[in-house]
């Protein structure tokens, strides 16, 4: 609500008597006694008013594929708390991070990895004390169950010569991980690479591929398939670390953000939607299952 104190004060007439000069003294003293409260509650909101919408900022958040539409919903309750605005980007890591490195305005960045945080400190770009790991990925074999191909267990993903989709390695932390899986396994299917985690998913959902290594992330938000566990201890632990761009505005803002995300609860609703957090981690078996 704008109020403009000059105007409250103006509409508060002090009526005089046209008697004697202490009537009128009396009068004044009586009206400005009554109307005081009420100027003292009008300042009051107006620096409450802009107080207010100068604690109310606009975040832009860089954010890996795998996370967005987590953060989509945790935005939702942070804004409610806070009254921040959060504005997502998302898109592959590397891809996000050449952004970044060339001067586009994000505020933080949620990146797949701990990899090019830590490159944007060095580089000066980032804020030393401000990364944090707030997430650990877990990677899935999901297939498509209209192109008859089901896994069983590890064996029968190793001796696979199909169709395979893995986000790319050169631009994807999950791409990386599926390539060490493979690797460990010796296992050589024909490989579909998706520019980020998200097109491997939609590669298997669409059917362009019967199978794909996705986030676990991604399975939890929208079940679909046959899915396997990967056991973790087949490729490099997925920490998904976020920095503060030290080209930011809103600083407090930034960090209000962080401080949510490292929030128990909030590491509890991470945790529940698959991208455990790192408190948490836990080695997985690699057993095939319905979604």
């Amino acid at each position: 609500m704008q109020l403009n104190v000059g105007e409250f004060l103006k509409n508060c007439t002090f009526y005089q008597n046209e008697g004697a000069y202490q009537n009128k003294h009396i009068s004044s003293m009586m009206m400005y006694k009554q109307t005081q409260p009420l100027i003292g509650i009008a300042i009051a909101m107006v620096l409450s008013a802009n107080t207010a919408v100068s604690w109310a900022d606009t975040l832009n958040v860089a954010v890996a594929t795998n996370f967005k539409s987590i953060l989509e919903k945790l935005s939702v309750d942070f804004s409610a708390k806070t009254g921040h605005k959060v504005v997502i980007s998302a898109a592959s890591s590397g891809a996000l991070f050449n952004q970044i490195t060339n001067g586009a305005p994000f505020d933080l960045f949620l990146s797949a990895d701990a990899k090019r945080p830590t490159e944007l400190v060095k580089q000066n770009l980032a804020l030393a004390s401000s990364q944090h790991t707030y997430a650990v990925g877990q990677l899935l074999l999901v297939s498509n169950p209209n192109q008859g191909v089901h896994f069983k267990n590890i064996d029968d993903l190793k001796n696979y010569h199909g169709r395979l989709s893995i986000a790319n390695p050169k631009t994807a932390p999950y791409g990386v991980a599926a390539q060490e899986v493979l690797t460990a396994l010796n296992s050589k299917p024909q490989l579909v690479q998706g520019s980020s985690i998200q097109q491997t998913w939609q590669f298997v959902v669409s059917g362009n591929s019967p199978a794909g290594l996705v986030a676990k992330s991604q399975w939890v938000t929208a079940p679909f398939g046959r899915i396997m566990d990967i056991p973790t201890d087949l490729y490099s632990p997925i920490k998904q670390d976020v920095v503060i761009l030290k080209r930011t505005e809103h600083m407090k803002a930034a960090q209000a953000l962080i401080d949510y995300l490292m929030s128990d609860s909030v590491q509890k609703k991470i945790h529940d939607n698959s991208c455990l957090n790192y408190r948490t981690n836990t080695n997985s078996t690699g057993t095939s299952r319905k979604g």
